[in-house]
């Protein structure tokens, strides 16, 4: 007598489903987003040249430079690295990024860049950027640490409410004729004020952060950039909202 004995075997396909969620930052490819006069990204290299890449920067402005050692080309930005500055004391006369580009604006136009954020309570004024012939500058006041401020020797004293610890878009925009001054932050209009001299400047050198004798800044810029027109309420949004796209994949 023979037996046979049959076995069997089962196979089991386990199919595993892996969700990647991926966030991306995009910007807009308006062209009136694009800066005529001033555009430094600082993404390009370790300095201290700078590439300008407004659409037409002024003769001789093509390239900027890191002047000093207290400003470096560093950190985490908007989109790559930024202008970096980490020392407490450091003069602006000898510390800046020079511009090549003397500060020449008629009565409209716009300036726009990031700010890093940084807890400043050193009750010291922090700049920037500016020109001294025209007192134009760009600056944070004291320890509050409550608001940028701009001022010129033809402006009323503008200032810009937020909290400086944090980061922000900050847009000032000079309309209606020269008449007006707009400030935006993080791409929301914060004040409005009309200026009793139209805001055009025939100014010297324009130094980005700093301002003649005083203190640069402490923290981070980024995305600097200088309009020779005013933007609309609209073209703030839609330039400096930088919205975030998240696409999912199933794989």
């Amino acid at each position: 007598t023979s037996t046979t004995s049959t076995t069997t075997t089962t196979s089991t396909t386990i199919t595993t489903m892996v969700t990647t969620t991926t966030t991306i930052t995009t910007t807009t490819t308006n062209p009136a987003c694009m800066p005529e006069l001033l555009y430094y990204d600082f993404d390009q290299g370790s300095g201290p040249t700078v590439p300008n890449l407004a659409s037409a920067p002024p003769a001789g402005s093509e390239t900027a430079v890191l002047v000093g050692t207290a400003l470096t080309l560093g950190g985490s930005g908007q989109s790559g690295q930024g202008l970096l500055s980490t020392t407490a004391l450091a003069s602006s006369t000898t510390n800046f990024l020079n511009t090549s580009m003397d500060l020449q604006l008629g009565p409209e136009w716009a300036l726009s860049f990031y700010w890093g954020g940084f807890p400043e309570t050193s009750g010291l004024v922090r700049n920037f950027l500016g020109e001294t012939t025209e007192g134009f500058r760009l600056f944070m006041e004291g320890a509050s640490g409550n608001a940028f401020v701009f001022e010129s020797s033809k402006s009323t004293r503008t200032s810009l409410p937020a909290n400086l610890s944090l980061p922000h878009t900050v847009q000032l925009v000079s309309a209606a004729g020269g008449t007006e001054l707009r400030g935006y932050v993080d791409h929301v209009r914060v004040v409005t004020q009309s200026q009793a001299q139209v805001q055009s400047f025939q100014g010297g050198l324009l130094k980005v952060g700093a301002f003649g004798t005083l203190f640069i800044f402490r923290g981070l810029l980024d995305n600097v950039q200088l309009f020779d027109r005013a933007l609309s309420d609209a073209e703030v949004v839609e330039c400096f909202a930088l919205p975030e796209i998240t696409t999912t994949t199933t794989t």
